[in-house]
């Protein structure tokens, strides 16, 4: 599968169609698509199906998901433009399938931007699914089973994590190492005011990281 079916027109036409969403303030949170308005991912596609980015614009239905976990997370004036600077980033007829293992590796490794990896509580698992990640990115085939054993293992540590009497700040670090691995986990109930402002601003950051690797796609 190729990015936009290497087709520059499609890119073309879909950035054209977000614009017009972005400039009648249509990209909104809490819906996918209704009335002409929605979220990053019912501005791209008018509809709600993430497997639609694949047929329509060559992109990974897991990408889809990420570009939509990361729009909720941000902060409402960077989610609005960020469904632009996500297509942009996609280098057209690009091969994506390497995209969500080299963002995932990233997250669990890099301790300056998540410093909840090494919570004793989920170093471990976390350390397992980035060993995984690791030899998927450099090509080894991994069996689908065995890396979704143990991102459900860093999963369940991150929730024992929390419920632990983990440090604010390891609430969401650590979640989110586990939470991201999958695509799935979604902070959902902040605790405060103060949390869900490092939740955003860490979106932010993994959406900076996220268009890095798009654009060293090819």
């Amino acid at each position: 599968m190729r990015a936009f079916h290497n087709d520059y027109r499609i890119k073309e036409n879909v950035l054209a169609q977000l614009q017009v969403h972005y400039d009648a303030d249509e990209i909104v949170k809490g819906s996918y698509w209704e009335n002409g308005k929605g979220c990053a991912v019912g501005c791209t596609i008018h509809g709600s199906e993430h497997k639609e980015y694949e047929d329509q614009l060559g992109i990974p239905e897991s990408l889809a998901h990420l570009e939509d976990f990361l729009f909720e997370a941000m902060p409402n004036e960077s989610a609005k433009e960020w469904p632009i600077h996500f297509i942009e980033a996609v280098p057209v007829g690009a091969d994506l399938s390497l995209v969500e293992h080299k963002f995932k590796y990233w997250l669990l490794t890099d301790e300056s931007v998540n410093p909840g990896i090494d919570h004793s509580s989920v170093r471990k698992e976390v350390a397992a699914v980035a060993e995984l990640v690791e030899r998927r990115v450099s090509g080894e085939v991994i069996p689908p089973e065995e890396l979704e054993a143990a991102e459900r293992a860093a999963a369940y540590a991150a929730w024992g994590a929390t419920s632990g009497g983990a440090t604010s700040a390891a609430w969401w670090a650590v979640r989110s190492a586990a939470a991201l691995a999958t695509v799935s986990i979604a902070w959902c109930a902040a605790r405060s005011a103060a949390e869900n402002a490092a939740r955003s601003a860490f979106a932010e950051r993994m959406a900076h990281k996220l268009i890095e690797i798009l654009k060293e796609a090819k």
